[in-house]
């Protein structure tokens, strides 16, 4: 009960927001213009997202030109309001929660991949729960899977089941919007499985839970997020994206080379508790990528089969390939 108790504590500093940037979400106003060669991107503080802080931090973006404002915040549902309502003029996302802007007439348009560009980046996992038994994915039949309804967290269940050739509908999915609630109902066992991101995921089997099912394992590559703006900012400021996209690009190749300065900053951002530091493996991130038109595709149509899209999207409605292509994917 101890050592539960203290990695609930630990998941719920995880999820605090403090330190390198100012959160400024709160001060946020809809309907504000950018300054010249100035930008203003949304982030939530995820691995994801990595690659933005570090080019703030370290001054790459003020390197190729480009005043980059970060602004931070606690859900995705307040970055979408921001964006729908000007005060943003893109985002770290994932397409999903894009395709639902289109839907909902805020055109925007992915520019690069930022994590996901092959089944070795941006790891998910299922983990079952301490005491329900479940030793593998042949045990899952009947089970209770905590999820996010209609988010990317559930395409990615589905599409992990679809891959592994089993019945979706012989599980019980349980919506747990909040990673937090999730996590610790998970721990109460209280539901018997749960999708979560890492590092949480590795937290949770540190606590002692068990892994089933591992994305970065399996054939297909299914977790993409994407770093996207406006098609009226593209359009007006081309130039401003394309200095954005090298200082981005530097930060990513900062990253990939391990630099020692940044390691604090890193697992800030990624959200890695302090008993995970010494062994979480940062990602391997993407440049001059875009998601694929499959990728796309895939999403779009589970969309509309959850009746989250009333028809599927071309690829060119949610991709502008003209800062990153399907042949810069390694």
């Amino acid at each position: 009960m101890k050592k539960k108790l203290i990695t609930i504590m630990t998941v719920a500093l995880m999820l605090m927001g403090c330190g390198y940037v100012e959160d400024k979400e709160s001060s946020v106003q809809a309907g504000g213009n950018s300054t010249a060669d100035s930008i203003r991107v949304g982030v939530l503080r995820t691995a994801d997202s990595l690659p933005i802080y570090v080019g703030e931090k370290t001054g790459l973006f003020e390197k190729y030109g480009v005043n980059v404002e970060l602004v931070e915040f606690s859900s995705a549902s307040n970055q979408s309001k921001a964006i729908e309502g000007g005060a943003i003029d893109g985002m770290m996302t994932d397409m999903v929660v894009q395709n639902l802007l289109i839907k909902g007439g805020t055109d925007l348009r992915a520019v690069a991949t930022a994590l996901g560009e092959n089944v070795a980046e941006g790891k998910f996992l299922i983990v079952s729960s301490p005491n329900s038994g479940i030793e593998s994915i042949e045990d899952v039949e009947g089970k209770k899977i905590g999820i996010s309804e209609g988010t990317m967290m559930e395409y990615l269940v589905d599409s992990y089941w679809s891959e592994l050739g089993l019945d979706i509908n012989k599980i019980e999915k349980v919506n747990i919007p909040s990673l937090s609630l999730r996590f610790e109902t998970l721990n109460a066992d209280e539901i018997d499985l749960a999708i979560l991101p890492d590092p949480m995921g590795d937290l949770a089997i540190a606590g002692g839970c068990k892994e089933i099912v591992n994305d970065t394992t399996l054939k297909n590559n299914y977790s993409v997020t994407v770093i996207a703006f406006t098609k009226k900012f593209i359009d007006e400021n081309e130039s401003v994206v394309r200095k954005f996209m090298e200082g981005y690009n530097a930060a990513v190749d900062r990253i990939n080379e391990h630099n020692d300065e940044d390691l604090e900053l890193i697992h800030y951002v990624a959200n890695v508790p302090e008993a995970l530091q010494g062994t979480w493996q940062i990602p391997h991130y993407p440049k001059n990528s875009v998601p694929t038109q499959e990728e796309v595709e895939n999403i779009t149509k589970w969309m509309v089969e959850k009746n989250l899209l009333n028809k599927t999207v071309d690829y060119d409605q949610v991709v502008d390939t003209q800062f990153g292509s399907e042949e810069g994917r390694k």
